[in-house]
């Protein structure tokens, strides 16, 4: 995180090393200087050109033919394993079929975000002269990671990964103190919340998910996710409100009296009184793969959008993300999506759309095409962290090598990414099943089909 005062006045071999081991945006370190998101569980591992032996069709058949067909899925599966050292597609069960992808989808908002803004950019939160003497303007973002006061980082290894934040009480500080250097002791808030535009929660939530807090309203400018409090989920009808009243009670602590709050829009030239800057956006991606972040998703769908259109809303993120996948030559075909967390049951992806996604990340590497690979150290590591953090118990093999995005809603179990066989091949991978009687028992069964890959050596049958 970065605060600022103002006066008034080796192709593949990146992205498989960690895959298996004014302006609201600013420019963030080099490619070198960012930090390491995940322990390396296993030696990097090249992709393009591996002379590891190339599993075949008939070899990833016989490994995974019995368990994709396995009645602890639904009724409506589909599944994809891509090689991506030659582009050969495996395995296709149904792959070209849309399914509900549940958080899977956070896969393909990512991806989003990365083509639109870069990994190193970070978020501004800003605060801005405004029109009238007197006046500030606090701009929001879009840094969903934005809070009251620092926490503390946590532990990058450990089961829930968790990043630096910019907190609005350094804001506060770097705020006050230009006010005070230019002699004003009171002053009139106004918020801006503009980038992103309503609706602000998505009608095709659903409602027990908004009412328990999982999701809250998108909003440009929020602090602590627009919790009502930080130990629990309950969200803020108005988190951009919520948030200008936090902060005018951070510069009242700090001597500024602040005589109104209201909400408006900041002039395009206004003059910058001080600024904080999130993480950048390849450690929101993280942030939001490895522990399957609803609030980070969503503002990072809304971002694209924002950078497509000029207004971050869930149509204009639903756009860039389908744009997104064009710059990548990957066939839209069968992609409907109304949110970029993957909540909306109207969500349709076909397995061989994510599987593909993938194997282009796959072969990223920083310097010849710098863009995608956060997507590998992005995911969750099996039976170590996130959302795979007590996962594959019963499939050993795919222990701390399999590192892959997970996808639950009531009745929809889906696993899609990454793994290493038994001979050294990099193999990419998704499943969606759909109409799940039992999800608990879907889930072993995907981590068994991913195992399974691990272990099989898929040369020959």
């Amino acid at each position: 995180m970065r605060i600022s005062v103002g006066s008034v006045g080796l192709v593949g071999l990146v992205a498989c090393a960690v895959l298996i081991g004014g302006s609201a945006y600013a420019e963030g370190p080099t490619y070198a200087q960012l930090p390491q998101r995940a322990p390396a569980v296993l030696e990097a591992t090249a992709v393009e050109g591996s002379t590891a032996p190339a599993p075949t069709e008939e070899g990833v058949a016989a490994a995974v033919a019995d368990i994709i067909t396995s009645t602890r899925l639904g009724s409506s599966t589909s599944a994809v394993v891509i090689d991506p050292a030659n582009g050969l597609t495996l395995f296709d069960y149904n792959g070209a079929t849309p399914l509900i992808p549940a958080s899977t989808a956070k896969v393909l908002s990512s991806v989003a975000a990365l083509q639109a803004l870069g990994p190193q950019t970070r978020l501004a939160t800003r605060v801005v002269s405004g029109a009238a003497d007197g006046a500030i303007v606090l701009v929001g973002g879009g840094d969903s990671t934005l809070a009251l006061v620092d926490r503390g980082s946590g532990d990058p290894g450990g089961s829930e990964y968790s990043i630096p934040r910019a907190t609005l009480t350094d804001l506060a500080d770097a705020t006050a103190q230009a006010l005070s250097a230019a002699g004003e002791s009171s002053v009139q808030l106004g918020y801006d919340a503009s980038l992103f535009g309503a609706p602000y929660v998505s009608p095709d939530w659903s409602p027990a998910d908004v009412a328990s807090g999982a999701v809250g309203p998108v909003t440009a400018l929020m602090v602590d996710g627009g919790r009502i409090s930080v130990d629990i989920d309950l969200r803020e009808e108005d988190p951009a409100a919520a948030a200008a009243r936090a902060f005018a009670g951070l510069l009242s602590e700090r001597g500024i009296t602040v005589t109104d709050i209201t909400a408006t829009q900041a002039s395009s030239g206004a003059r910058e009184l001080a600024r904080v800057e999130s993480a950048p956006i390849a450690d929101l991606v993280t942030l939001d793969l490895t522990n399957s972040d609803n609030d980070v998703s969503e503002a990072l769908a809304h971002l694209a959008g924002a950078k497509l259109s000029g207004v971050g809303t869930f149509a204009s993120g639903a756009q860039a993300t389908l744009a997104a996948l064009t710059a990548m030559s990957i066939s839209t075909d069968g992609v409907t999506l109304h949110d970029g967390s993957g909540l909306s049951a109207k969500n349709a992806v076909p397995a061989l759309v994510l599987a593909e996604v993938m194997a282009v990340a796959a072969r990223e590497s920083s310097e010849s095409r710098p863009t995608l690979w956060p997507l590998g150290p992005g995911l969750a590591i099996a039976g170590l962290t996130g959302t795979l953090n007590d996962r594959f118990a019963s499939s050993p093999e795919g222990f701390g090598i399999v590192r892959a995005k997970t996808g639950t809603l009531a009745d929809v179990s889906a696993l899609t990414g990454t793994l290493r066989d038994v001979d050294g091949r990099v193999l990419v991978f998704a499943v969606l099943s759909n109409d799940v009687a039992d999800i608990f028992a879907a889930r072993p069964t995907l981590d068994a089909f991913a195992a399974a890959l691990v272990a099989c050596g898929c040369g020959s049958a």
